[in-house]
């Protein structure tokens, strides 16, 4: 991912602007408007795709709608219109920034050297340029998320802890270039096998707060990803998953906060809707709720 560019913000009021970016539904959590953000790119995988998760006035999330990177990085910079000689971006009036989120192509990378979970590893993890680039922009986005090929979705939330400063200098390139990652301590490190790619996804969770929003085989369940990571470990109990007796339901106080979509003027659109976001997991039983809203006639799941 590119440098986003240091800009002042001026709002775009209810005329819009032709070149702003079409925004998705709205959504309680942020991690539901990446979730949408993940599921749009789909198997588009032959290049990066990015855009914004935007916090409206009223606290809701939305996602930009993905744009086209290159083959190999995605630059922020294209997703909102810009006035280059006056040094402002325009952005949709009561909206502000919360983080950025980009994807990576299923195209071959990493070293051949490196053993088969570390080059899976490379690609579904944030490069030594995504960390600089998230870290630079420290002032600005909270957050950023990573769609990986393999369908995984992971976020690193911002700390400011020294650790997180540390890593900044070793993903940073020399004094004259620092945005060039590719000179990095970090990188050099990967190319001459002193370090893997899954000691740079250690090193991002101790710095802050690494999830799995998304899980896949190489990156287990959903939650927080320890300092103790390792790919594929939970192989075992994946392939054991299918012989399994049916989970038992108990009971969990207190409760946790509702995943819910945006909101949708039809019950059948909240169905379809509902119906997209299986995906690949159609091998499996899933149970969900379809929500009426008595007040304002409007349906979620």
């Amino acid at each position: 991912m590119y440098l986003r560019t240091k800009r002042i913000k001026r709002s775009v009021g209810d005329q819009g602007h032709s070149a702003m970016p079409a925004l998705s539904a709205a959504f309680d959590h942020p991690d539901d408007a990446a979730r949408y953000a993940h599921e749009r790119i789909g198997n588009r995988r032959d290049r990066e795709y990015g855009g914004f998760i935007l916090v409206r006035d009223d606290g809701k999330y939305v996602a930009t709608e993905p744009i086209n990177g290159s083959e190999f990085s995605f630059d922020p910079n294209d997703v909102f219109p810009r006035n280059d000689q006056e040094g402002y971006v325009l952005y949709p009036q009561g909206h502000n920034d919360y983080a950025i989120y980009h994807s990576h192509p299923a195209l071959e990378a990493g070293l051949r050297e490196w053993p088969e979970s570390e080059r899976a590893t490379y690609p579904n993890s944030f490069s030594a340029g995504d960390i600089y680039a998230v870290i630079d922009d420290q002032d600005t986005c909270a957050a950023t998320y990573l769609s990986g090929p393999d369908g995984s979705l992971i976020k690193y939330t911002l700390s400011g802890s020294a650790a997180e400063k540390r890593l900044f200098k070793r993903v940073a390139g020399p004094p004259s270039m620092p945005s060039l990652s590719t000179l990095s301590q970090v990188h050099r490190a990967l190319q001459n096998l002193t370090l893997m790619p899954s000691d740079v996804v250690r090193l991002l969770a101790g710095a802050g707060r690494l999830e799995v929003v998304v899980p896949s085989r190489l990156w287990g369940k959903v939650g927080k990803v320890t300092g103790d990571w390792r790919p594929y470990s939970d192989k075992e109990g994946a392939d054991t998953a299918a012989v399994r007796l049916p989970a038992v339901c108990e009971a969990v106080w207190p409760p946790k906060a509702l995943s819910l979509s945006g909101e949708f003027a039809h019950a059948d659109d909240a169905a379809r809707y509902a119906h997209s976001r299986l995906n690949a997991r159609i091998h499996s039983q899933v149970i969900g709720c379809l929500l009426l809203n008595p007040v304002t006639r409007a349906y979620r799941i």
